[in-house]
């Protein structure tokens, strides 16, 4: 098994897996320039003779005499400058300076001189570079304000802010409006929600979503395998009310008997009536404790459930039945690592006298589209996992290399097999890697970019499509089985495996 899965890009760069750096920054003093005028002013003080204290009169540095261009004559006065501090290194040329020297004093003395200090002369040179890196660099563009002096920006900044003020410039001032003559002052953090969220419900992508920073600490725990909290999953119940989802196997809420299904009605003696409400005051430091009020079959139960450290697991497996070598893996979704844990798992089974296995794909929402595309690599030979279509039309094919877990295996799926779970199913009904047994997968053949703010929270948007090895759209659509299921699917699959259906 190779580490890293074969791609093709068809007219397309490397697909980004980085994070939008966000709106473009200006950057103060840009090419070693003070904004703030201060050098400027420093170096007129300078020329005036009036810097670090000095009378104008007096001058800190020796002098250099510089002739004016329009009276040098190279002919009359041997090319050489009158000062004895600049030399010629042949002594020929020296004696011809001196001599010249004597012999025009008269006229010398009629041109025009420039006396220059040392730091007049570095201050005509960093001018002189300044202009040079200006005119090299023909995207920037000076602004001048009263208030700083200067600034230098990039083109791209300046029409940033452009573009800022063309379409969001009214808004802007109805806020100064509010904030400046309004009675009622407006809540900043309602405010930016209450934006961002009206900005995303214009748009007709189902998937669109703004979290806090808050929310989205919530949200991408499903997605790591180790956290602070009771070992719960919290989703949506009947009518919207919060209820236990998965409980994690050896958490502290599987120990004190909280069980999948029970309605939560009270955490901390506070009712609660959201998912997001119930999650955010399960939450706590490690040590702490909980006290739950959940309805279970129309009864109240009392909980006290300590928080401590959560190991979660992507998946769950065990030898199904070892008389025929059949195990079972229960992937639950597909969080970073999920592929090197069914890789694990695949080889403890063998060793332990498995050639074949369950997959049972149930229930799972998905998550990490490359974890989905590495789990297939894992159990199919050379060939096409999927292809990724981004909104410009570009395309970007994954393959499979050679190699593979040499066992047999089949899927189980319904309703609620989705996104990274319907990429695995695909792959392998297409390239006909094992029989996939149950009901039609969710539909849901779109990947979501996240993209972080300033202020930590996040825009999740969906950026790509994924395309079935066999050209099918997978969104809106689902995938068949290549079996239905009846009765028991997992006692279906081991059948199918041994020969027995």
């Amino acid at each position: 098994m190779s580490e890293k899965i074969n791609e093709t890009i068809n007219n397309e760069e490397e697909v980004s897996l980085g994070l939008n750096p966000g709106a473009p920054s200006e950057q103060s003093g840009g090419m070693g320039l003070d904004p703030s005028g201060d050098l400027l002013e420093e170096l007129r003080q300078e020329m005036n003779g009036e810097e670090l204290g000095l009378e104008p009169g007096e001058k800190s540095e020796p002098e250099i005499p510089f002739r004016h261009p329009g009276n040098y004559d190279e002919n009359k006065n041997g090319g050489a400058f009158q000062d004895d501090r600049i030399r010629r290194d042949n002594p020929d040329n020296d004696r011809k300076m001196n001599s010249a020297s004597s012999s025009s004093t008269d006229k010398n003395s009629k041109s025009p001189v420039i006396t220059l200090t040392r730091r007049m002369l570095v201050f005509f040179c960093l001018t002189a570079l300044a202009a040079g890196c200006l005119l090299t660099l023909g995207g920037l563009k000076i602004f001048l304000s009263t208030d700083s002096g200067g600034r230098i920006v990039s083109s791209k900044t300046l029409k940033y802010y452009k573009d800022l003020d063309e379409n969001w410039g009214k808004y802007y001032q109805i806020q100064k409006t509010i904030d400046q003559s309004g009675l009622y002052k407006t809540d900043r953090k309602k405010l930016d929600k209450a934006v961002a969220e009206s900005i995303i419900s214009s748009s007709p992508d189902p998937y669109a979503q703004y979290m806090t920073k808050e929310e989205y600490d919530s949200f991408s725990r499903k997605y790591i395998d180790s956290y602070t909290g009771i070992g719960i999953s919290v989703e949506e119940g009947e009518g919207g009310h919060p209820q236990v989802g998965r409980v994690i196997e050896g958490g502290t809420a599987e120990e004190q008997g909280l069980k999948s299904g029970d309605k939560i009605l009270t955490v901390d003696g506070h009712r609660v009536s959201s998912v997001k409400e119930a999650s955010a005051r399960l939450r706590g430091k490690a040590g702490t404790s909980v006290d739950l009020v959940v309805n279970r079959g129309g009864s109240q139960l009392k909980f006290r459930v300590a928080r401590a450290e959560v190991q979660d697991k992507a998946l769950e497996y065990r030898i199904y039945d070892k008389s025929s070598g059949t195990g079972y893996i229960h992937m639950m979704t597909f969080r970073e690592g999920t592929s090197e844990e069914l890789d694990r798992a695949i080889k403890d089974l063998k060793d332990q006298g498995c050639k074949k296995v369950i997959i049972d794909l149930r229930g799972n929402p998905g998550g990490i589209a490359r974890e989905g595309i590495k789990c297939a690599d894992l159990l199919l030979p050379a060939c096409r996992i999927i292809t990724v279509k981004k909104p410009s039309g570009k395309e970007k094919i994954y393959n499979s290399d050679s190699s593979n877990e040499q066992i047999s295996y089949v899927l189980l799926t319904d309703g609620e097999t989705a996104s990274a779970a319907e990429i695995l199913a695909c792959a392998v009904k297409d390239n006909k890697g094992g029989k996939i047994i149950g009901s039609k997968t969710y539909g849901k053949g779109l990947i979501q970019g996240i993209y972080p703010q300033k202020d930590g929270s996040v825009l999740k948007i969906t950026t790509e499509e994924y395309i079935s090895p066999s050209g099918e759209k997978i969104n809106g659509k689902g995938i068949e089985p290549d079996i239905s299921a009846s009765g028991d699917p997992v006692a279906q699959g081991a059948g199918i495996l041994n020969g027995a259906q």
